[in-house]
């Protein structure tokens, strides 16, 4: 029998352990295994066991942990951030490329509606220095910023030079049309690649019959010459009159060299029949001899063979005739000043108050900067005082009757445009009761630039000789057509015979070639595409057409090549006319890059966050131009 109290102390005893284990309490030393605890002491104050101490636990973070579990955000955060930019910066880049495409093929487009087959594309549009000798060598056409081509010229220094080599338009084709009735008192011609170089000295266009004089050997008559390629001598039939002729020729220097003048002037007073080029000996066949116009700027035209420009003509490209001239077919050589000056034409129809919207919003006017690059607003002609272009922004010119519009200072003849909103691209013109065809001319912010390659319209195989100089005259390419050398084996001289040589400047343009084959079959305008430019010593297989085996070849001439299907008969002959053109755009956008200290504020190279980019598009003529 138990006592009461003992009874209580038992049953909690008993039920004590597993709450001391749960809570935490410490066996007492001196319990076994399996043996039960200890009652727990009574209380002198009652019967109540005296409460147990809990053991709470003090686990947390600490600053260490918090600091890092930030660290550890605010790297997913940014990371997330710059998801954002990045993306939006490809949408931009996808939308500036997408619009470069597009104003490149708008560009060729434009060709192609322009008369028959591309009939008014020019003969070529080449490279050419400052002092207009073309440039043979590959061109750099990666954008740089330099001053190398214009030396102490006040040359836009923030122009890519790549912009400027291609741009010597060579026989760009022109029918003289008839007297409009217009503002113009004179029949007159818009050059399609107008503006003219404003930093040219000397005749800046050359306007020249299209069809050029024939060579004979001995007494020319009406429109042939004879010439003596030792002395460089030219010779034409007597006449009455004055005469004067522009010559295309190549000729060799001192040192071996090849240079090409371009439409060098060549006159002769009434009844002298003989006058030499500059430079000479002359190399054979790489003569053009045409008639040339006379420009008797500022006066008008008063009889046949002569034109005249005026202050709109640099802007604009317009070319008055003598009115007794109209229907006369002309070609005209000049260089075009600025790929970065952007040319659209528009209907507009009679009675029309609607602006014309551009094909791109973001003209540069008068308020627009951009520092370091462009500290001052860009004119179209800058430093031409007398220049149309000289404080205008935007200006205009309507095809059918002459009449000269601008934004800011129009010529006495012409007119203000109602409004001009740069930023978004319209331009309203004056209402007429006539319908109109009017070319825009202005710059684009970001330095948009569509520029026109193309290769020759015809080539001919360079002469045969037992060295061919480097470089050759501009529309040759060298064919080593040879009989098979000591040393060489049929698949090297099979190479060699299928391999035409071309200038380096003319890499990547497309040509077409006709020729006989071994076997006797025509094979009739195959299309090629000219390989990069490099050393001749570097293609393969044609070791026998280097000057270091014994062939014409210089082994370092800067070349361009194509190899063509089959190899062609060496007794029969080569024909290739360039068959491609190519519209290249250029622009900028964000990006790192340097201003060259010659061209910023401070006169020390400053970053800048723009970078050139380019696009590309090329199409192919139906038919080579002749």
């Amino acid at each position: 029998m138990f006592h009461r109290k003992d009874a209580k102390m038992r049953l909690v005893g008993a039920a004590a352990p597993a709450a001391r284990l749960r809570l935490g309490f410490r066996k007492p030393e001196n319990c076994r295994a399996g043996a039960p605890a200890p009652a727990a002491p009574i209380s002198r104050r009652g019967m109540e066991p005296p409460p147990y101490r809990v053991l709470h636990s003090r686990a947390g973070l600490t600053l260490i942990e918090v600091l890092l579990a930030l660290v550890i955000l605010v790297i997913g955060v940014y990371t997330i951030l710059k998801i954002f930019p990045a993306g939006f910066g490809l949408i931009e880049a996808n939308r500036q490329r997408a619009m470069a495409a597009s104003l490149a093929n708008a560009e060729l487009e434009h060709w192609k509606l322009l008369g028959e087959n591309m009939y008014s594309l020019p003969e070529a549009i080449i490279a050419a220095d400052y002092s207009g000798e073309m440039l043979y060598y590959p061109i750099d056409r990666r954008p740089v910023e330099d001053d190398y081509l214009n030396p102490g010229e006040a040359v836009p220094l923030w122009q890519p030079d790549s912009l400027w080599w291609p741009r010597v338009i060579i026989g760009e084709r022109a029918i003289i049309p008839p007297l409009s009735g217009g503002e113009s008192p004179l029949p007159f011609y818009v050059l399609a690649f107008a503006p003219i170089d404003y930093f040219r000295t000397g005749e800046l266009v050359q306007v020249y019959d299209g069809n050029p004089f024939t060579r004979v050997p001995a007494s020319p008559g009406l429109r042939q010459y004879r010439v003596d390629y030792a002395t460089g001598d030219f010779t034409f039939a007597s006449a009455a009159d004055n005469r004067y002729f522009a010559i295309t020729y190549s000729w060799v220097d001192g040192n071996g060299v090849i240079h090409t003048s371009i439409g060098e002037d060549l006159s002769l007073t009434a009844g002298d029949t003989t006058e030499p080029v500059s430079h000479y000996p002359v190399l054979e066949g790489s003569e053009r001899v045409y008639l040339r116009f006379r420009d008797v700027s500022p006066s008008n035209p008063g009889e046949s063979g002569e034109f005249s420009l005026d202050d709109s003509s640099m802007i604009t490209g317009m070319i008055y005739f003598y009115s007794g001239d109209a229907g006369r077919q002309v070609k005209i050589n000049y260089r075009a000043a600025d790929w970065t000056i952007l040319r659209e034409d528009h209907e507009i129809p009679a009675g029309s108050t609607e602006a014309v919207r551009l094909n791109l919003g973001g003209i540069k006017g008068p308020d627009y900067r951009n520092p370091p690059r462009q500290p001052e607003p860009q004119p179209l002609s800058p430093d031409a005082e007398d220049d149309l272009g000289n404080g205008n922004y935007v200006v205009a010119v309507d095809l059918r009757e002459g009449t000269i519009y601008a934004d800011q200072d129009p010529p006495p003849t012409g007119f203000t445009f109602d409004d001009v909103d740069y930023l978004a691209g319209l331009v309203k013109f004056p209402s007429s009761a006539e319908a109109r065809t009017v070319r825009i001319y202005y710059r684009l912010r970001g330095d948009w630039a569509v520029q026109l390659c193309q290769p020759a319209a015809s080539y001919a195989a360079y002469p045969s000789a037992a060295s061919v100089p480097w470089p050759w005259p501009y529309g040759y390419f060298v064919w080593d057509n040879r009989i098979k050398q000591s040393g060489e084996s049929d698949d090297q001289y099979e190479a060699r015979l299928r391999t035409l040589f071309f200038l380096g400047q003319e890499e990547r343009g497309v040509v077409t070639v006709s020729y006989y084959d071994s076997l006797g079959n025509y094979h009739a305008g195959e299309l090629h595409t000219l390989s990069a430019a490099g050393l001749a010593s570097e293609v393969p297989e044609v070791e026998f057409a280097l000057d270091s085996r014994g062939g014409p070849l210089a082994d370092e001439a800067l070349v361009s090549f194509i190899q063509i299907e089959a190899a062609p008969n060496p007794r029969s002959s080569v024909i290739a006319h360039g068959a491609s053109l190519t519209a290249r755009v250029l622009w900028t956008a964000r990006g790192w890059s340097e201003v060259a200290a010659s061209a910023s504020i401070s006169g020390r190279r400053e970053p800048l966050n723009e970078v050139w980019r380019e696009e590309q598009v090329t199409t192919f003529l139906t038919r080579p131009i002749r």
